[in-house]
């Protein structure tokens, strides 16, 4: 099955030097563990003269990668913490960066542009959900009690980098996945540990829960989480580029934890 074929008709090079071409093309669905093979041939069609064709053809084959999905489990019902918990510092933030170089043909001459794209500033918005009945804001922090949801959302932008060309977007993929981190399994990559997001109405949130009221985009917080700072943390990859894959981590604001959801509660006769 052919997936995709592409002709780079403007790639010049000039002598004694080198130049970068790229294609970008979409993985179908469904082909998870399977291979796929890439063909390269410069100059097929002897368009330019030239004495040595025994490196004009570049193959190489590929595993196609599943989609990683992971979701955490229900909060649940916890005389105390887990004698395994360890309070852990949000990890180090980072953002991503790419910059390239082509050679192009303009006004009769050769000339070298620098590209240049990096990732935004932007951090990912935690709030708690609207079933939260004691949540409040106030000076620009939510505080609200342990056991209850808290939902993401998550824009990163894309920005120029000073002194560099912003690339055509043929050039360059964005963000196309995301997940978060949280403090109550000390920030583990562990499946099961993290949740991935999706995007959905142009920002990335957590998918959708079953186990929330009407499936909402819920992760729910520990009840035996410590009163203090609740802080997610966001990274976001697979944004490609002719430099390769950059991506960003962000950490949200934090949320005040302050009791649980028992003082909310009691029985009544």
């Amino acid at each position: 099955v052919t997936v995709k074929t592409m002709t780079w008709n403007r790639a010049v090079i000039p002598v004694g030097d080198s130049n970068l071409v790229w294609f970008k093309w979409k993985v179908p669905e469904e082909t998870a563990g399977k291979k796929v093979y890439i063909s390269a041939t410069l100059n097929k069609d002897a368009a330019v003269p030239e004495t040595d064709w025994s490196n004009n053809v570049a193959n190489m084959t590929e595993t196609i990668a599943g989609v990683l999905d992971s979701s955490t489990p229900d909060t649940r019902y916890e005389r105390e913490r887990p004698s395994d918990y360890v309070e852990t510092s949000a990890p180090t933030t980072y953002g991503g960066t790419a910059v390239w170089s082509v050679w192009e043909y303009k006004n009769g001459g050769f000339v070298k542009v620098n590209y240049g794209i990096q990732t935004s500033d932007a951090k990912p918005e935690i709030m708690p959900d609207q079933n939260s009945p004691s949540a409040s804001y106030r000076n620009g922090v939510w505080t609200m009690k342990s056991g209850y949801g808290i939902n993401v959302s998550y824009t990163p932008g894309v920005e120029d980098i000073t002194g560099y060309a912003h690339p055509d977007y043929s050039a360059y993929t964005g963000i196309q996945t995301a997940y978060a981190l949280f403090p109550e399994f000390g920030y583990s990559t562990d499946n099961g540990k993290y949740r991935t997001l999706e995007k959905a109405d142009g920002k990335w949130q957590f998918k959708r829960n079953p186990l929330a009221d009407r499936n909402g985009r819920i992760h729910f917080t520990p009840i035996w989480f410590p009163d203090g700072d609740y802080i997610v943390s966001v990274t976001a990859s697979d944004f490609w580029t002719p430099a390769g894959m950059i991506s960003v981590s962000r950490n949200a604001s934090a949320i005040t934890i302050s009791g649980s959801a028992y003082d909310d509660w009691f029985l009544g006769r």
